[in-house]
């Protein structure tokens, strides 16, 4: 049975503009002597779910039905910290060289993982008290 995710399934566009390039877990820029663009990064194992790119993954396989919302899947979408810093290094996301509007934004990630925690909490997968 496929699980109704009415939030996610709003933003389903932005979802799949996602090109998997890996700018939101760990990119170097030289201006700013950054390395490592997600802060989850330095407290996992470094695996795919941890960052937007595989958050995506995960939103695109429960929208498609592939895999069901389960309590692991929303231990990895609520470790999002929602700090904005995957969207300021996503190309896709940026409207203009290192600047992102949210009106005009392809894929706004936070929105994202903001709609997929709603649809979970309908779920039942509400983070445990």
């Amino acid at each position: 049975m496929m699980a109704k995710l009415k939030n996610l399934e709003k933003l389903k566009e932005m979802v799949y503009t996602c090109l998997r390039c890996g700018s939101c877990r760990d990119l170097w820029d030289p201006k700013e002597n950054v390395f490592g663009t997600c802060p989850i990064r330095e407290h996992t194992g470094g695996f795919d779910v941890y960052f937007m790119r595989g958050k995506l993954m995960l939103a695109r396989k429960a929208l498609e039905g592939v895999i069901e919302p389960n309590p692991d899947m929303a231990r990895y979408i609520y470790l999002c910290s929602t700090c904005g810093n995957c969207e300021a290094h996503c190309r896709i996301s940026q409207t203009s060289p290192g600047k992102v509007d949210r009106e005009k934004t392809k894929l706004d990630q936070i929105r994202v993982i903001e709609a997929f925690r709603a649809d979970l909490v309908d779920l039942g997968l509400a983070l445990p008290k």
